[in-house]
């Protein structure tokens, strides 16, 4: 029988959209991150916006998760919108080189 090597949770991000399902894991100690998966905030109208800001603010005032994860897109709106200083944002952008990203405020 193979034994499997545990892996150190400080070097995981177990991510899901799920977050009833990631508070398994971030009672065991993993750092977990809430997928968002909502379209591009600039093609939500003013009330599609609103109810997943709240919606995601429910997450992470659940405690449920260590971070939310997401595409570029939302990343200005998260920031200035969400109001929760506690979470960790993050993001990525497939189309960026990474030194561009150093230019951006």
């Amino acid at each position: 029988m193979l034994a499997l090597a545990q892996a150190d949770r400080t070097r995981l991000i177990i991510e899901s959209n799920n977050a009833e399902a990631l508070r398994l894991f971030k009672q065991r100690g993993y750092y977990t991150s809430y997928y968002v998966r909502y379209d591009n905030p600039s093609q939500l109208t003013p009330a599609e916006l609103a109810t997943a800001l709240n919606q995601l603010r429910k997450v992470v005032d659940s405690g449920q998760v260590s971070a939310l994860s997401f595409p570029i897109h939302w990343y200005a709106t998260l920031h200035e919108q969400l109001h929760r200083p506690e979470i960790d944002l993050l993001t990525w952008d497939h189309h960026t080189r990474q030194w561009t990203f150093h230019l951006l405020p």
